[in-house]
């Protein structure tokens, strides 16, 4: 798609066409909405010391594998530089220029814009890997915070170039150097860094479009010379390339709801700065897969804001609804449009409209816009398809009511075990009730060293027993692509939604599984939901698992939940059993769900061959 336009000529625009913000002081910050709290906000950024990031807290991460200290200090630096940003723009009349200017400088000052759970993705051609950042390495790496950073010290330098000029034109100077040298031309010069998914060794997922996005904008806001950034347009679209052949053709996003925004949300946002600074001449944003990995924000929602969270992601959005306004624009689909317009009115948290994201500080400030056209839109009427199905991704959501939400909704996925911020979770499934979570995917947890190590699958939400997964002659699912579903059947009609996968191979062989064939049904006339596995194994047993929410009731093989829905237990005999899920006893896993999650277990002795059946039914 983009690789096509590299030897087409035309025109990259200057830095002083480059107007993809409003300038300071332009008449568009009048339309920015709470502008009391933004100041508010500000004067407490003004008023703290810079946070100071000292060595002994980038080891400590080596001592405790904890990514909170160093990495929860950065994080606030950023937001407070952002917070004084958005403040100065939208109160010209105050001045919290110096501030700012000590926050530029100190970032400038400090060794590295990368944390210590980066700092080792790329230093490999040393002996031994360094726990603390090299100091004026002479190839400086890119990575997420880096990318964020550059961003952020450009933002200042769109805005304040004059003001920064009038305390001193060292200022100017060293923001052009430290972005140039950390950014811009490491991304331009070099192909081997992983997320680029060009030479290096690596995976594709958000990283690609989300450090594009940031060292693009980066690199157009830089007094740079037309070949210069002729040149890194090129880069851009022959990084971007590798995500867009990532994906298939249905658009759907392994990487799951909450990092989608990362993901398809940073690459339209990248592609629609593409069409902006080449005057139109290179815009692909509705081609049709443009199109569906957009349409993935839409496609796996349940009900409302609550998603199919599979994987490292949460089961409720509050925020994000001026994004999907955002891409449902830039790509021709109006449903998406629409559904933003009504998460913004009926769902999101606007207690959050000040929170200051700095993954991609520009798309920050075009939320203040974004948002403000929101709330002048009239009530809108949206509701989701009746069912979503991405045969390619192997993810479904289907509803009973689509209208109101009501009765049952489910979420189903098939997949492989080696999908970007993988579970090892083929064949899960997530029932809610009338709006209620009956059983459901834990999500995800604090992140901490082992999250992103070859000890990952230790961590209990990411296994299979700690979803609603069998595991079988006490082996769980492995982690491994060649641990995957395999496509059995899928139907739909007004009646009944029904999707089968074999999920046998996702457990390695020492389970003795022959076959394990999972089948999801919705009934919307009769208001049920069943979930049936036909299996057949060497003889042993199998135990069922449940992330039951609430404390449940056990009785004469059902399960009464406390969201208004029993399960009826079918097909053979099991002993059923509940408990407090303590290894989901997690600050993240409690912040996903009002109420504690409990494990039950359903244990078959003795078996060979059968069914199991789950009744899901009101009552």
């Amino acid at each position: 798609m983009l690789k096509e336009f590299i030897l087409k000529p035309f025109l990259v625009k200057s830095k002083e066409e480059f107007s993809y913000l409003p300038s300071y002081k332009a008449k568009e910050w009048e339309k920015v909405q709470k502008k009391e709290l933004l100041l508010q906000l500000g004067k407490e950024a003004a008023e703290q010391p810079i946070p100071e990031l000292t060595a002994t807290m980038f080891l400590d991460f080596y001592q405790t594998g904890s990514r909170g200290g160093y990495e929860s200090i950065l994080m606030t630096k950023r937001q407070n530089l952002l917070k004084l940003i958005v403040v100065q723009v939208t109160h010209p009349h105050e001045n919290f220029i110096p501030k700012i200017i000590d926050y530029v400088w100190s970032f400038c000052e400090q060794t590295s814009w990368i944390p210590p759970s980066h700092n080792n993705h790329y230093y490999t051609h040393y002996p031994d890997k360094v726990k603390l950042p090299r100091f004026n390495a002479e190839r400086n790496y890119v990575d997420l915070y880096a990318g964020s950073i550059g961003a952020l010290l450009s933002l200042t330098y769109y805005f304040f170039e004059k003001e920064f000029d009038e305390y001193s034109p060292l200022i100017n100077q060293r923001i052009i150097q430290c972005v140039c040298d950390r950014v811009v031309f490491p991304v331009l010069n070099y192909d081997d860094f992983g997320w680029m998914g060009l030479s290096a060794e690596g995976r594709i997922n958000n990283w690609n479009p989300w450090i594009t996005y940031n060292a693009l904008f980066s690199a157009m806001c830089m007094p740079l010379e037309q070949q210069q950034r002729r040149l890194m347009l090129n880069k851009c679209f022959l990084i971007l390339e590798q995500f867009i052949q990532y994906y298939f053709p249905d658009g759907g996003c392994d990487e799951g709801s909450d990092y989608f925004y990362h993901a398809g949300g940073c690459l339209i946002s990248v592609l629609d700065l593409i069409s902006y600074v080449t005057n139109g001449t290179v815009d692909i944003l509705q081609e049709p897969l443009i199109q569906n990995i957009a349409l993935y924000a839409e496609r796996a929602v349940l009900f409302d804001n609550v998603y199919a969270n599979f994987g490292d992601n949460s089961p409720r959005q509050f925020t994000y609804s001026d994004i999907l306004y955002f891409m449902g624009q830039k790509t021709g689909c109006e449903s998406l449009v629409r559904y933003g317009l009504k998460r913004r009115q009926a769902f999101e948290n606007k207690e959050m409209d000040t929170a200051t994201n700095t993954d991609y500080p520009q798309m920050r400030i075009m939320k203040l816009f974004r948002i403000a056209e929101m709330d002048q839109q009239p009530p809108v009427d949206y509701q989701p398809e009746r069912t979503c199905f991405m045969k390619d991704t192997m993810i479904l959501t289907s509803r009973q009511c689509p209208e109101t939400g009501m009765g049952f909704s489910i979420g189903a996925k098939g997949g492989q075990n080696d999908e970007s911020h993988n579970h090892n979770d083929v064949g899960q499934v997530m029932v809610y009730f009338d709006k209620k979570p009956v059983i459901v995917d834990p999500g995800n947890t604090v992140y901490e060293a082992k999250t992103f190590s070859p000890q990952r699958y230790e961590i209990p939400t990411m296994q299979s027993g700690c979803h609603n997964l069998p595991t079988v002659n006490g082996v769980m699912q492995k982690d491994g692509k060649e641990y995957c579903a395999e496509f059995v059947d899928f139907q739909d009609d007004e009646d009944k939604t029904l999707l089968s996968y074999e999920i046998g191979k996702a457990y390695p062989s020492e389970a003795g599984i022959n076959f394990l064939k999972r089948t999801t049904t919705l009934d919307r006339e009769k208001g049920i939901v069943t979930i049936a596995d036909d299996f057949s194994i060497q003889k042993g047993e199998i135990e069922w698992n449940l992330m039951v929410y609430g404390k449940p009731e056990i009785s004469d093989n059902q399960i009464k939940t406390i969201s208004g829905c029993t399960i009826c237990v079918q097909g053979i005999n099991v002993e059923i059993s509940a408990c407090y899920a303590e290894e989901l006893d997690q600050v993240r896993v409690k912040q996903n769900w009002d109420e504690p999650l409990y494990h039950v277990t359903l244990k078959g002795t003795d078996l060979s061959i059968g069914t199991l059946i789950l009744l899901f039914q009101k009552g």
